[in-house]
């Protein structure tokens, strides 16, 4: 398990990265792709989307991010997954 510090506009955020909320970031990144090339399941899609961040919410996020926040977070874990899957 890690733990690192983010900053979203402004605001510190503490986030947890194990195996779980890794496949949770995985999976994330995945439905975004398929967001764009799929129009006719966009709604199925972003119905996984919201699951899927609000599990990471619950599991790996501290403290509870604002709304405005989200994007900005899911980016920061998507370049920290990355970082976590270079080194192995």
């Amino acid at each position: 398990m890690e733990r690192h510090e983010i900053q979203v506009n402004g605001r510190k955020y503490t986030v947890t990265l194990n195996d779980r909320t890794n496949l949770m970031i995985i999976r994330l990144r995945r439905l975004y792709s398929a967001s764009y090339g799929d129009v006719e399941s966009f709604d199925e899609i972003s119905t996984a989307i919201s699951d899927t961040i609000n599990e990471l919410k619950k599991h790996a996020i501290s403290p509870e991010p604002n709304d405005e926040d989200l994007d900005g977070i899911v980016q920061e874990l998507f370049k920290l997954a990355e970082k976590r899957a270079r080194r192995g």
